[in-house]
């Protein structure tokens, strides 16, 4: 009669397919990257089912622990190897793009669906790395040097020239793999002082010309700011903000001394917007209007309700928030559509828009109308989307683009095209289009089937004095074209 396996020999078996499918993986070559996906993909289960063990001890154990670290330590160099191949897709593309070499951003934000500032600093990435850091790009290949060390890399010698950045590309290339980011990052400066000493007042000139503030949304309702400057400009910032926030260290005052320090730069913003005014002259004007704040909200939050609004150039925040704003503002009445939830239209017949409809398409608008721009409105061009006099002024063949997009529709390769109902569609030199749909400033409620109450379809605008957003930072994703 059969004699039936024991489950120490099932134990003992599964063992030894772990150990020799380890074996394999060690024994890939280098760029075997394909063999290697496919032991990632056929790699053999453990022993024995988890739980099933009679704790850490197990002989089983070790060998599965090693086996999952051993898995992600190849699948590590495999996203490395293609994230490589990507990049150097990218840098070809540069020299085989049919439009305009300015609006391949957009072409490649369009294809990938990120924004476009994302798009174009990959593709500057490729480009400079292929030319610049050739051992970066071999190691990248080769799967052993993480974006991150490469994004060190190019950004610690983006400012020494091509015959230093190769010097220090090879004083620090050899043991790069095996260190952290920062302890990369430190063997690099040592390495440029040590090559171009000479260089580093020159460098901090060109450093200090790209200073810059950027602003980003956060979860609940709160935002981060920037400000990239010379050490001793921070530090003139930092001691203000510290001294105003001392002065308003009163008894009673519940305030650590990091809240007082944010009040007093928000305070210090507002007396100046609220004022118009800064060292004598006045603040300059977009669109005819004083820098402004502006908060949407249904009519039923500003009535107490907890519907979701809409802070520009942020995005949602409670209805607390926006009720806040609204109490110091001056209230305007926009009226949406019940079911899109988008701003109802009106009609003009001049080439230049009234102020009105100007005030009607920032609002409507929001931002700039290419897909996945996030300019303000505010700061971008009202353009017609059929050229005037083909095209009447009117709020349907208006809308908002920034600069750079307005160049990419009217010279660049760009078609758009916008019906009645807000939908554009935007198509690129190489044929690909991409439709999307009109900004909401309200978001109908989804009520119970069937509808208890009818939706009201108003909606309520607030303005005071603040200003309107700069940049967004890297790296993330909420991101700006390259202006």
């Amino acid at each position: 009669m059969p004699v039936e396996s024991s489950p120490d020999t099932g134990r003992s078996e599964s063992l030894g397919q772990l150990q020799r499918w380890r074996s394999e993986l060690a024994g890939v070559p280098e760029l075997g990257f394909t063999r290697r996906a496919a032991l990632l993909r056929d790699r053999p289960r453990p022993p024995q089912q988890p739980g099933t063990d009679a704790g850490p001890g197990s002989d089983r154990v070790p060998v599965w622990a090693h086996a999952l670290l051993e898995s992600v330590v190849a699948a590590e160099r495999l996203v490395i190897h293609f994230q490589a191949r990507a990049a150097a897709d990218l840098a070809e593309l540069a020299g085989n793009y049919p439009g305009l070499r300015e609006h391949l951003a957009t072409e490649i934000a369009l294809a990938l669906g990120c924004s476009e500032s994302t798009a174009s600093r990959r593709l500057e990435e490729a480009e400079e790395t292929a030319s610049r850091l050739p051992g970066t790009v071999s190691g990248r290949w080769r799967g052993i040097l993480s974006t991150a060390k490469l994004t060190a890399l190019r950004a610690e010698t983006e400012n020494v020239s091509d015959e230093v950045a190769a010097r220090v590309e090879a004083d620090v290339l050899a043991a790069a793999p095996q260190q952290t980011v920062p302890e990369l990052r430190a063997a690099i400066r040592e390495s440029i002082l040590r090559r171009d000493p000479d260089g580093a007042q020159l460098r901090h000139r060109s450093a200090k010309a790209r200073r810059r503030i950027s602003r980003w949304a956060l979860p609940d309702g709160m935002a981060a700011l920037q400000v990239v400057s010379s050490a001793t400009d921070i530090a003139a910032v930092h001691d203000c903000v510290a001294a105003v926030a001392d002065l308003a260290n009163t008894p009673g005052d519940t305030r650590i001394a990091d809240q007082r320090r944010v009040d007093a730069l928000v305070d210090i913003c507002t007396d100046v917007l609220e004022s118009g005014q800064f060292a004598g002259g006045q603040l300059p004007r977009q669109h005819r209007r004083r820098p402004q704040v502006q908060v949407t909200m249904p009519l039923d939050a500003l009535l107490g309700s907890n519907s979701p609004c809409s802070l520009r150039g942020h995005g949602p925040i409670t209805a607390d928030q926006a009720r806040t704003l609204a109490a110091d503002g001056e209230l305007r009445r926009l009226v949406c559509d019940p079911l899109s939830g988008t701003l109802l239209d009106y009609g003009r017949r001049v080439y230049q828009p009234p102020q009105q409809l100007t005030d009607h398409l920032l609002a409507r608008d929001a931002t700039c109308t290419a897909p996945g721009c996030r300019q303000p409105a505010s700061r971008c061009e009202i353009d017609h989307t059929v050229p005037y006099p083909h095209g009447a002024t009117s709020a349907d063949n208006l809308a908002t683009l920034c600069k750079h997009h307005h160049r990419a529709k009217d010279g660049g390769g760009f078609t758009v095209t916008r019906n009645r109902d807000g939908w554009t569609t935007w198509t690129t030199p190489m044929g690909n289009t991409i439709t999307t749909p009109p900004h909401r400033l309200w978001h109908p409620p989804r009520p119970p089937q069937p509808p208890s109450e009818p939706t009201n379809p108003a909606a309520v605008t607030t303005t005071n004095s603040a200003i309107e957003p700069g940049t967004s930072p890297p790296p993330t994703d909420d991101d700006q074209p390259p202006f």
